[in-house]
């Protein structure tokens, strides 16, 4: 799966003009490429990919694990839909974390929580 971010102007802005310029400038390849040029993150556009990689490339850094399989067929895929998804991120959030700091074991807090996240549906 794969994570995006989404540019949006908050409907009270007293600025709307201003804030539709910005958003258009963020979803711009003039903008994708300075992101790419930081080599922060890998921008949506491919010639921001090509320069985030060569900024990864010019400090030595070998960033292939992150992007060899987006290339490939079927490589990434967007999160499943599902209805209730805040109310299960919300159920199962703490419980992968609490496995995840050693506070819980997974046998013993995986049954509940799939109970509950399946009470959801009835």
């Amino acid at each position: 799966m794969f994570n995006g971010l989404v540019d949006s102007i908050w409907v009270g802005t007293p600025y709307p003009e201003e804030a539709w310029q910005f958003v258009k400038f963020l979803a711009s390849e003039e903008c994708a490429n300075i992101v790419g040029d930081s080599g922060v993150v890998f921008p949506a556009q491919q010639s921001g990919v090509d320069r985030a990689l060569a900024a990864h490339a010019a400090k030595g850094a070998d960033v292939s694990a992150f992007t060899l399989q987006a290339t490939e067929p079927d490589g990434t895929f967007l999160f499943p839909v599902t209805d209730f998804a805040a109310d299960i991120v919300a159920i199962v959030e703490p419980m992968l974390q609490s496995i995840m700091l050693g506070t819980a074991k997974a046998a013993d807090v995986m049954p509940p929580v799939n109970a509950e996240v399946n009470a959801l549906f009835q």
